[in-house]
């Protein structure tokens, strides 16, 4: 649990955005999985700003040595829950690239934990218009077809 905290403090220290700054889109801009967020998500608090298509990239975004800092994390934990947020709450706290999204999200065991986490992950990602290239991340094309129609991605 200290290393989650030194990793979310040294993230914010090196200029990582907080999610207050990003400005709320209209809610007639948000894919349909933002505006009914899951129950039970510990990291989203119901009427807190979430980007959505249209938004401005944030000015900074995590750095390569970062998302390894990350996923390093991730792999030092034993199950896919801890895993899920650390996930969650490094892509909440500073966004990150699609490139490190794909190294994030290889660390989960089961395709249904990859989806779960990239879906959520697209709300914060910068560059969504590569997003299409995660649908090799996962095991079984279905996921990558639900993930493409979920989000509205042409795959």
């Amino acid at each position: 649990m200290k290393k989650i905290l030194f990793l979310i403090a040294t993230m914010l220290l090196m200029g990582g955005m907080a999610m207050a700054q990003v400005p709320m889109p209209p809610a007639h801009q948000q894919p349909h999985h933002q505006q009914q967020p899951h129950r039970g998500d510990p990291h989203h608090t119901p009427g807190h700003p979430m980007p959505g298509p249209g938004m401005p990239a944030p000015a900074r975004v995590a750095s390569p040595d970062q998302v390894a800092a990350i996923v390093k994390c991730m792999r030092d934990e034993s199950f896919d829950d801890r895993r899920m947020s650390i996930a969650k709450l490094s892509v909440y706290i500073c966004p990150v690239p699609v490139t490190g999204l794909r190294n994030m999200a290889e660390v989960f065991t089961f395709d249904d934990r990859r989806l779960e986490f990239l879906e959520y992950a697209y709300a914060f990602c910068p560059d969504r218009e590569n997003y299409w290239q995660l649908c090799d991340a996962f095991t079984f094309r279905s996921n990558a077809e639900k993930m493409c129609h979920d989000l509205g991605i042409r795959y």
